[in-house]
This record gives C-alpha cells, structure tokens and sequence, in this order.
C-alpha cells in the first residue's frame, strides 16, 4: 500500500528533525527545504497539518541559516514562520486583537524575534531591529507574561534570564546606532551578546561607564519610544554581568 503524501510529508520531516538533531545541518536544511518547497505547492492555507509541516520547517531552515551567519536567508525563514505560526494560531481561534499575546506564549516566537533583532542589527536595518525589541518586551521596564509560559520557562529566574537577553542586545542596538561599538566585530558582540559572552558584555560595559556615551544612549532610548525605566533596567543587568565577570574596577 503507497504512502499518501501527508504520510510521506511526516516521513521525511521526521528524517530532517533527526538530522538537525544530529548536527548534519546541511543535509538537514538541502531536505527542510526541499519539502518546504513541495509542501507549499498544495493548499495548505486551511489545513493544520500541512501548515504545521511550513511551520516547523522554515524554524528549522530559519535556525539553520542564523547559525550559517546567512542573515537575509534567515530573515526570509523567520518571517515564514511567524507568518504560518499566525496562520495556525488564527485557524484554531486567535484573533488579530490577541495574536500578539498568543504569539508570547511560546518560546521560540520569541527566540526568532531575538535573532531577528540581531540579524537586522547586523545589517543595520535598526528601525527592524527596534521593531523585534518592542514586539517582545515592549518600550517600559516591565513585561506582561501569562503565568502557562512563566511555567513553560520553569518559573521567574528563567525569565528574568531570558528577558536579560533581550535587554544587553537593546543596549548594543542602541549603541550600533549611534556608531559608539566597534564595526570590526559586530557580528561576533551580536551574536555573542544573548548568550552573555564576555566580550559582548565588555563593550556593553565599557560604554556605561563612559558618561557623555551613556547620556547619549540614554537620550536615543527616548528618542526611540523607551521609557527612562528601561534604559536604568538594561544598564542594571549590564553591570550584574559585568560582576559576575569581574569587570568592574
């Protein structure tokens, strides 16, 4: 008896994922790709399953090209998957009202917008950069999570965690903007910036402890739709990292 082509679909995702789980990330993405292009074919705008299969393979293809430093490639696949990620969140009841707080309930929603951020920051698109920053904690120094994903993190230290990355990278961002970090090494400070890399957290650092510097991010902060309490908010974890380095003086 032939597989049908839901069954074939499953098939081959299921050999992708084992790939990229394996790190074979070229095969991997030559595949995810490959089916993405076959799956997108058919009329899928109404069928959970197939958009499910879109869904999952522009993340994986989008994670694969991030960690390839691709970063147009990876922005295409990151607005796929957030695009057929809205798509399934509508079909089983979300609506425009809400779709941006049902987005915040899942954590890769909100990884992709940290590498979106970057990946613009990169390319100095700063006005798209910015966008990622607001849609995932807004332009205040607090951020409204549902208790299910407080829960799903395994409770408030992993957020502040996962929110302490959102914050170094808003401080770099600013900071490129204003051509205060280092051009030179701009993709490494980025990259380097949400997994806390010493080197990302000394020049992020170095440039608060520099006054007419830190008056100058200050003021683009504002400049840009951040309230005063964020900016205090990001330096603070910039200067709890700085200790945990041993960096200050």
């Amino acid at each position: 008896m032939s597989l049908s082509f839901k069954d074939k679909v499953k098939e081959k995702y299921n050999e992708i994922v084992k790939l990229f789980k394996n790190n074979k990330l070229s095969e991997a993405y030559a595949k995810a790709l490959e089916l993405y292009n076959s799956v997108a074919k058919k009329e899928y705008k109404t069928d959970l399953e197939l958009l499910d299969v879109l869904m999952t393979c522009s993340y994986l293809l989008a994670r694969i090209t991030y960690s390839f430093d691709k970063f147009n490639e990876f922005l295409k696949w990151g607005n796929k998957y957030l695009n057929h990620m809205i798509s399934i969140l509508k079909l089983v009841g979300a609506t425009d009202e809400n779709i941006e707080d049902v987005l915040k309930l899942y954590l890769d929603v909100w990884l992709t917008w940290l590498h979106m951020t970057i990946a613009n920051c990169i390319l100095s698109d700063y006005s798209s950069a910015l966008k990622f920053l607001k849609k995932a904690i807004g332009t205040s120094s607090k951020v409204s999570l549902s208790e299910a994903f407080i829960e799903q993190l395994g409770g408030w230290n992993e957020v502040l965690i996962l929110l302490a990355r959102f914050q170094i990278v808003r401080f770099l961002v600013i900071s490129y903007m204003l051509n205060l970090s280092p051009k030179e090494n701009k993709k490494e400070i980025m990259k380097g910036a949400p997994d806390f890399d010493i080197k990302s957290v000394r020049i992020a650092y170095e440039l608060l402890k520099d006054e007419d510097k830190r008056r100058a991010i200050k003021e683009e902060y504002l400049k840009n739709g951040f309230e005063e309490e964020a900016f205090i908010a990001d330096i603070n974890v910039i200067k709890q990292l700085a200790k945990v380095y041993s960096l200050q003086s």
